[in-house]
Protein backbone atom coordinates (compact mmCIF):
# COMPACT_ATOMS: atom_id res chain seq x y z
CA UNK A 1 0.00 0.00 0.00
CA UNK A 2 2.96 2.32 0.61
CA UNK A 3 4.01 2.24 -3.06
CA UNK A 4 0.41 2.82 -4.12
CA UNK A 5 0.17 5.90 -1.89
CA UNK A 6 3.48 7.23 -3.19
CA UNK A 7 2.28 6.89 -6.79
CA UNK A 8 -1.03 8.56 -5.98
CA UNK A 9 0.80 11.56 -4.52
CA UNK A 10 3.21 11.94 -7.44
CA UNK A 11 0.59 11.40 -10.12
CA UNK A 12 -1.82 13.75 -8.33
CA UNK A 13 0.69 16.52 -8.86
CA UNK A 14 0.61 15.89 -12.61
CA UNK A 15 -2.91 14.61 -13.30
CA UNK A 16 -5.97 16.05 -11.59
CA UNK A 17 -8.58 13.43 -12.53
CA UNK A 18 -8.89 10.16 -10.63
CA UNK A 19 -9.88 8.30 -13.83
CA UNK A 20 -6.52 9.08 -15.40
CA UNK A 21 -4.68 8.15 -12.20
CA UNK A 22 -6.57 4.86 -12.11
CA UNK A 23 -5.57 4.05 -15.68
CA UNK A 24 -1.92 4.82 -14.93
CA UNK A 25 -1.92 2.66 -11.77
CA UNK A 26 -4.13 -0.05 -13.30
CA UNK A 27 -6.72 0.41 -10.55
CA UNK A 28 -10.41 1.27 -10.57
CA UNK A 29 -11.10 4.99 -10.55
CA UNK A 30 -13.39 4.56 -7.55
CA UNK A 31 -10.48 3.09 -5.56
CA UNK A 32 -8.50 6.24 -6.27
CA UNK A 33 -11.46 8.45 -5.31
CA UNK A 34 -11.91 6.56 -2.03
CA UNK A 35 -8.21 6.89 -1.23
CA UNK A 36 -8.25 10.61 -1.99
CA UNK A 37 -11.42 11.13 0.05
CA UNK A 38 -9.95 9.27 3.03
CA UNK A 39 -6.72 11.22 3.04
CA UNK A 40 -7.98 14.67 2.17
CA UNK A 41 -7.87 17.06 5.12
CA UNK A 42 -9.10 20.65 5.35
CA UNK A 43 -6.35 23.02 6.44
CA UNK A 44 -5.93 26.75 6.79
CA UNK A 45 -3.15 28.24 4.69
CA UNK A 46 -2.76 31.98 4.36
CA UNK A 47 -6.13 32.48 6.08
CA UNK A 48 -7.88 30.37 3.44
CA UNK A 49 -9.31 26.87 3.70
CA UNK A 50 -7.75 24.36 1.34
CA UNK A 51 -7.97 20.61 0.84
CA UNK A 52 -4.67 18.70 1.11
CA UNK A 53 -4.12 14.97 0.67
CA UNK A 54 -2.03 13.19 3.34
CA UNK A 55 -1.26 9.50 2.81
CA UNK A 56 -0.62 8.94 6.54
CA UNK A 57 -4.12 10.14 7.35
CA UNK A 58 -5.59 7.93 4.64
CA UNK A 59 -3.74 4.89 5.98
CA UNK A 60 -4.79 5.59 9.57
CA UNK A 61 -8.46 6.00 8.58
CA UNK A 62 -8.29 2.86 6.40
CA UNK A 63 -6.91 0.77 9.28
CA UNK A 64 -9.50 2.20 11.69
CA UNK A 65 -12.31 1.28 9.28
CA UNK A 66 -10.88 -2.24 8.79
CA UNK A 67 -11.20 -2.89 12.53
CA UNK A 68 -14.97 -2.56 12.17
CA UNK A 69 -15.12 -5.21 9.42
CA UNK A 70 -16.08 -8.81 9.94
CA UNK A 71 -18.78 -10.52 11.97
CA UNK A 72 -19.33 -9.25 15.48
CA UNK A 73 -18.93 -11.42 18.55
CA UNK A 74 -22.40 -12.56 19.70
CA UNK A 75 -21.34 -13.89 23.11
CA UNK A 76 -22.56 -10.84 25.04
CA UNK A 77 -25.72 -10.36 22.95
CA UNK A 78 -26.79 -13.98 23.47
CA UNK A 79 -25.71 -14.29 27.10
CA UNK A 80 -29.18 -15.27 28.34
CA UNK A 81 -29.48 -18.06 25.75
CA UNK A 82 -25.95 -19.32 26.47
CA UNK A 83 -26.55 -19.37 30.24
CA UNK A 84 -29.83 -21.25 29.73
CA UNK A 85 -28.11 -23.76 27.42
CA UNK A 86 -25.27 -24.39 29.89
CA UNK A 87 -27.75 -24.84 32.77
CA UNK A 88 -29.70 -27.35 30.69
CA UNK A 89 -26.45 -29.11 29.81
CA UNK A 90 -25.43 -29.57 33.44
CA UNK A 91 -28.92 -30.50 34.65
CA UNK A 92 -30.05 -32.84 31.86
CA UNK A 93 -26.71 -34.13 30.48
CA UNK A 94 -27.90 -33.75 26.87
CA UNK A 95 -25.51 -32.72 24.13
CA UNK A 96 -25.25 -29.08 23.13
CA UNK A 97 -26.63 -30.00 19.72
CA UNK A 98 -29.84 -31.46 21.14
CA UNK A 99 -30.24 -28.56 23.58
CA UNK A 100 -29.81 -25.99 20.83
CA UNK A 101 -32.25 -27.85 18.56
CA UNK A 102 -34.90 -28.18 21.25
CA UNK A 103 -34.65 -24.50 22.20
CA UNK A 104 -35.06 -23.52 18.55
CA UNK A 105 -38.07 -25.79 18.20
CA UNK A 106 -39.71 -24.44 21.37
CA UNK A 107 -39.13 -20.79 20.31
CA UNK A 108 -38.12 -19.78 23.84
CA UNK A 109 -35.69 -17.18 22.53
CA UNK A 110 -35.86 -14.87 19.50
CA UNK A 111 -33.54 -15.87 16.64
CA UNK A 112 -31.40 -12.75 17.08
CA UNK A 113 -30.48 -13.79 20.63
CA UNK A 114 -29.55 -17.38 19.75
CA UNK A 115 -26.32 -18.86 18.45
CA UNK A 116 -25.92 -21.98 16.35
CA UNK A 117 -24.75 -25.36 17.59
CA UNK A 118 -21.40 -24.89 15.87
CA UNK A 119 -20.91 -21.57 17.67
CA UNK A 120 -21.66 -23.20 21.03
CA UNK A 121 -19.04 -25.87 20.35
CA UNK A 122 -16.58 -23.16 19.25
CA UNK A 123 -17.19 -21.34 22.55
CA UNK A 124 -16.45 -24.59 24.41
CA UNK A 125 -13.22 -25.01 22.42
CA UNK A 126 -12.23 -21.41 23.16
CA UNK A 127 -12.94 -21.87 26.88
CA UNK A 128 -15.64 -19.19 27.04
CA UNK A 129 -18.19 -21.52 28.67
CA UNK A 130 -17.82 -23.37 31.95
CA UNK A 131 -18.04 -26.62 29.97
CA UNK A 132 -14.89 -28.52 29.05
CA UNK A 133 -14.42 -30.81 26.06
CA UNK A 134 -14.26 -33.84 28.35
CA UNK A 135 -17.76 -33.03 29.69
CA UNK A 136 -19.34 -33.25 26.24
CA UNK A 137 -20.93 -36.61 25.51
CA UNK A 138 -19.64 -37.09 21.95
CA UNK A 139 -16.63 -34.82 21.65
CA UNK A 140 -14.11 -37.28 23.10
CA UNK A 141 -15.59 -40.37 21.42
CA UNK A 142 -15.62 -38.88 17.96
CA UNK A 143 -12.51 -39.72 15.97
CA UNK A 144 -11.30 -37.60 13.17
CA UNK A 145 -10.11 -39.28 10.02
CA UNK A 146 -6.33 -39.48 9.90
CA UNK A 147 -4.87 -37.66 6.95
CA UNK A 148 -2.89 -39.90 4.67
CA UNK A 149 -0.59 -38.99 1.89
CA UNK A 150 -1.52 -40.80 -1.28
CA UNK A 151 1.23 -42.26 -3.42
CA UNK A 152 1.06 -42.33 -7.19
CA UNK A 153 -0.65 -45.49 -8.40
CA UNK A 154 1.20 -45.52 -11.69
CA UNK A 155 4.92 -45.01 -11.80
CA UNK A 156 5.42 -43.45 -15.19
CA UNK A 157 9.19 -43.90 -15.40
CA UNK A 158 12.11 -41.57 -15.04
CA UNK A 159 11.74 -37.85 -15.31
CA UNK A 160 12.71 -36.00 -18.48
CA UNK A 161 15.23 -34.01 -16.46
CA UNK A 162 17.11 -37.27 -15.69
CA UNK A 163 17.74 -38.22 -19.34
CA UNK A 164 21.32 -38.52 -20.64
CA UNK A 165 23.12 -35.45 -21.98
CA UNK A 166 23.69 -37.00 -25.43
CA UNK A 167 19.96 -36.91 -26.06
CA UNK A 168 19.87 -33.16 -25.45
CA UNK A 169 22.39 -32.69 -28.29
CA UNK A 170 19.92 -34.36 -30.72
CA UNK A 171 22.69 -35.82 -32.89
CA UNK A 172 21.13 -39.30 -33.19
CA UNK A 173 17.68 -39.54 -34.77
CA UNK A 174 15.01 -41.51 -32.89
CA UNK A 175 17.02 -42.07 -29.72
CA UNK A 176 15.18 -41.28 -26.53
CA UNK A 177 18.05 -42.27 -24.29
CA UNK A 178 16.53 -45.52 -23.02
Amino acid sequence: MANFIFFVINIRLIVRQSDAIGKILNRASNTIRNELKRGTVTQIKALRLCQIYYPDTAKRIYEKNRKNCGPKFKFLQCEEFINHATNLFWNSKFSLDSICGSLKRQNKFPKQTMVSTKTLYNYVDAGLLNIKKIDLPLKTRRRTKPKRIRKHKKILGTSISERPKEVNDRQVFGSLGN
